[in-house]
């Protein structure tokens, strides 16, 4: 140490537990200025955190840091080998960490970092490989490329954030289970404080022959309009855990979906062909109907299969709603040769009922003192034992 200055006569090493450093270089107590290269063995991911743009939550890092300027704002090259990291609700393997940047932390910190991922996982979903190479200029991170695979699966996209709320992605592409996704044009968002208080832009999908497209917006409530034309419903509707939303089928129609202090409003106008539903084949099925103010009002619930099978709904039925045991409920039902398994999977579980039906089925009243008018014959019919 001599003259506010402090070097070191060698390297400088650290053991910790498992966890290994050295550090060689000099720092200027009087002008803040550090010139010092650090080399890391198995060390702890909290050591190099300060150096991202971004913090991983655990892991261990391996390689090399040039670390050179004001010790407020420096600018650090890095070469490092990092493994077992956990980044949100990414868990990574390994990363082959490259990047050089200027200022950190300043107003005009800029540079470049370069990723390649090994094998890992994102919620449930895993992959094999990863790459990802950005820009950093003045807090505008400029997504150059960021590539996931797995097996024959990807993920692709490229954009820009703006270091605020503003998001771009320019380029966006997947592919998964043989199903192809991509974008028409740009996506513009913006996240506020949360993903709860997203606004998505109008944006327009490709997937495989069919479009998808709308907007989505979220503050204070939710309001959602979304179009479909021309692809597997199944390709959304398999990712429902609830096995009575998930429908197989080429669909066309929409969706809108409105959500104002708890007050919910779904309009659906939709028609699926040549799909299935909780394992029943359909040639065409079309749901209609509007939830609104705790009232469904059904339009049409029809599913049939050319002259074999058939089934349609209408009525108005009051769920959840404050007066909803003054107001009048209202349903016709007819069906023909109708699986009996299907109407078993809405009941509970202590019978087992199988078979076909053919007939009619009328409500009408009040939730509290309903009448019921049904017409039905049966074939082959199994209930329980009998």
């Amino acid at each position: 140490y001599q003259d506010s200055i402090l070097i070191t006569r060698g390297p400088v090493l650290l053991l910790i537990d498992e966890s290994e450093l050295s550090i060689d270089g000099e720092y200027n107590f009087k002008t803040d200025i550090i010139n010092i290269i650090s080399e890391l063995e198995n060390a702890d991911i909290h050591l190099v955190n300060q150096f991202l743009p971004q913090k991983f939550q655990s892991g261990k890092a391996t390689g090399s840091l040039k670390i050179i300027g004001s010790y407020s704002n420096p600018s650090v090259k890095s070469e490092l080998i990092c493994r077992d990291i956990i980044f949100n609700e990414f868990f990574l393997s390994s990363i082959e960490l490259n990047s050089q940047l200027t200022q950190i932390g300043s107003k005009g910190d800029n540079g470049n970092i370069s990723l390649k991922v090994g094998n890992g996982s994102w919620k449930k979903y895993t992959f094999d490989s990863g790459t990802f190479d950005a820009t950093i200029t003045e807090k505008k991170i400029i997504l150059e490329n960021c590539h996931f695979k797995s097996g024959k699966d990807f993920l692709q996209f490229s954009g820009e954030y703006d270091g605020s709320n503003s998001y771009m992605l320019e380029r966006f592409q997947l592919a998964l289970e043989d199903n192809y996704l991509v974008n028409f044009k740009p996506l513009f968002f913006k996240v506020k404080d949360s993903i709860k208080s997203l606004e998505l832009e109008p944006f327009v999908f490709h997937i495989n022959d069919g479009i998808l497209e709308g907007v989505i917006k979220q503050d204070k409530g939710i309001y959602s309009h979304i179009k479909m034309s021309n692809f597997d419903a199944s390709i959304i509707t398999k990712y429902f855990e609830d096995e009575k939303l998930q429908f197989s089928g080429m669909i066309f129609g929409e969706v809108i979906l409105k959500n104002n202090n708890d007050n919910i409003e779904i309009d659906v106008d939709v028609a699926m062909k040549r799909g299935s539903y909780m394992d029943e084949k359909f040639d065409e099925m079309i749901i209609s109907f509007l939830y609104k103010d705790g009232i469904l009002n059904m339009d049409d619930i029809s599913m049939t299969m050319g002259d074999i099978m058939g089934i349609q709904a209408t009525g108005v039925i009051p769920i959840s709603n404050e007066k909803s045991n003054r107001l009048p409920i209202l349903l016709n039902s007819t069906f023909t040769n109708v699986s009996l398994s299907l109407v078993n999977k809405f009941l509970p579980s202590f019978y087992e009922i199988k078979g076909n039906a053919t007939g009619s089925i009328n409500l009408n009243g009040f939730p509290r003192n309903t009448k019921f008018d049904y017409s039905l014959n049966a074939s082959k019919f199994f209930f329980d034992k009998i």
